[in-house]
């Protein structure tokens, strides 16, 4: 079975998503900020789009019976990559069409969620990893006990879809316990990557912890430019004032998307423009 990925450069140097004109807002309006491995035919998913936080409509009970769970699984294999290209793309056709294709996922996941839900438990890795990004897609809250639990799998692209599946999912109420310390201490990177995307939707729609700030300042020195990038806006956009002398230092970054992200940090949290050169920030050294 394909696995659903991408290449953290890629994403970041991918152009940023617009909301879709017109249409309701539902979970799926945004790509996932990293998609799955697929070493065949491998997604490039949009960079994280800076976005409004507002209220999911509810969306109506899907009836009927489930369908057979292994063309289920295939099918959303195949539908959210397709999904995520769309997105990508970045025109108001391909827009529309992963609209609706988002709509019909969301359909397809709520009509057989409760056999999701078992894969992610007990279904082969495959399965599980499918599962995991799926949930992302059920615009059910409970979903996030499940995804919970599968941070713990021993399969390192379910726990990536796992926190994918929680992003898109962004209740508030989600702890910020095991996202932290997979984002501190996960061996993979595309795991951490997640990690810190995961709690910047999280925490934009107010989810907070008294170690945020410190886990926050710590991932500004992860080798993955993935995370530093989401880290600094997650510094930013809280406000913490402490991350200004690390900020001043990533200016030196040697990824340029990492550079002009702290740029535009500082320039938040301090309400003054000094430019690139760390050198014309000295008074906001800590």
């Amino acid at each position: 079975m394909k696995k659903i990925c991408q290449g953290l450069l890629l994403l970041l140097a991918a152009p940023a998503c617009q909301l879709i004109p017109g249409g309701e807002v539902l979970p799926f309006q945004t790509p996932f900020p990293a998609a799955v491995k697929d070493p065949d035919t491998p997604v490039r998913p949009s960079a994280a789009p800076v976005e409004e936080d507002t209220t999911q409509p509810g969306l109506a009970e899907v009836t009927g019976p489930p369908d057979h769970i292994g063309s289920v699984l295939a099918q959303l294999d195949n539908s959210i990559g397709t999904w995520q290209r769309l997105m990508l793309a970045g025109t108001v056709e391909s827009r529309d069409t992963a609209r609706l294709m988002g709509i019909d996922t969301v359909r397809l996941v709520r009509r057989n969620y409760e056999d999701i839900i078992t894969q992610l438990a007990t279904g082969p890795v495959s399965n599980r990893r499918v599962a995991a990004a799926a949930l992302g897609f059920s615009a059910k809250v409970e979903a996030k006990d499940a995804l919970l639990a599968a941070l713990g799998d021993p399969d390192d692209v379910v726990v990536s879809h796992s926190l994918l599946g929680l992003s898109q999912l962004a209740d508030p109420t989600t702890p910020l316990d095991p996202v932290q310390s997979l984002l501190q201490a996960h061996p993979d990177g595309e795991v951490r990557a997640n990690a810190a995307r995961c709690v910047v939707r999280l925490t934009r729609r107010g989810a907070r912890h008294p170690e945020l700030e410190e886990t926050l300042l710590g991932a500004l020195l992860d080798p993955e430019g993935a995370v530093r990038v989401q880290v600094i806006e997650s510094l930013a956009r809280l406000g913490f004032v402490a991350a200004t002398g690390p900020l001043i230092d990533a200016l030196d970054d040697p990824l340029a998307l990492v550079r002009q992200a702290a740029r535009v940090a500082l320039t938040r949290l301090t309400g003054q423009d000094h430019g690139p050169d760390p050198a014309a920030w000295p008074q906001q050294r800590s």
